[in-house]
């Protein structure tokens, strides 16, 4: 569901209850929230080139490439050195290893031009991104400024009919810091708006940045934005 369409059901809300509401509270609400369909992973990465930006410790990348038969043209990165990882996240990148998959580290997610000039990607898929700074600079949060780097960079290594799907923590304060809505990259139409569910995905535990515990166990709700180009 793209931002024209959330203000179309909004509006159909307002026709059938009464009850005028804004776009951001009609977000919020459970009315709005079981219109979104479930993005189907194994779906989106059926085919064609398949890349993963920020997989901290690799599980997520792991659990789709043991249910994919597309998984020899999956590339998994980190932006993290090879020399800073756990022996857990070792044993996660053997079993990608293993099955096909190329693996690399120190990739920066905006600026992915540097490193891939002579392939583009059908999926990039970039799970909580996060800079784990509250700061920021004229009005914008970092976080902000990483979402929107990180879709520049995209348009230069991203196939004409492929996808980027980010996923994001669904509360007012996530909704805030990012501020995907405000965006402005013209290359890009409106993302869908689509439901995560990381129980989908046995074993996927998300690593915040510089911590050890999975940053999912503190949410109950989540949405994938899905961006193309125009």
């Amino acid at each position: 569901m793209n931002y024209e369409e959330i203000e179309s059901k909004a509006f159909i809300y307002w026709i059938k209850t009464g009850i005028r509401i804004n776009i951001n509270d009609f977000i919020n609400s459970f009315e709005y929230k079981s219109l979104l369909r479930e993005i189907n992973f194994i779906e989106e990465i059926s085919k064609g080139n398949i890349f993963f930006v920020g997989e901290g410790n690799f599980s997520f990348a792991l659990r789709l490439a043991r249910q994919s038969l597309n998984k020899s043209s999956f590339i998994a990165t980190a932006f993290e050195d090879k020399n800073e990882i756990s022996k857990e996240v070792q044993n996660n990148i053997k079993q990608l290893l293993d099955l096909g998959v190329k693996v690399l580290f120190n990739i920066d997610g905006t600026k992915l031009e540097n490193y891939f000039k002579t392939i583009k990607f059908d999926r990039i898929i970039f799970n909580f991104p996060n800079t784990a700074s509250r700061n920021g600079k004229y009005g914008k949060t970092h976080n902000y400024y990483l979402l929107k780097n990180f879709l520049k960079s995209c348009i230069n290594v991203l196939n004409y009919n492929g996808k980027i799907i980010i996923t994001l923590v669904d509360t007012s304060y996530y909704k805030g810091a990012f501020d995907y809505e405000n965006l402005n990259i013209k290359e890009y139409n409106n993302p869908e708006i689509c439901k995560f569910n990381p129980s989908r995905f046995k074993g996927y535990i998300h690593t915040k940045t510089h911590e050890e515990e999975s940053g999912l166990d503190k949410y109950d709700d989540f949405i994938s934005l899905v961006f193309s180009l125009k």
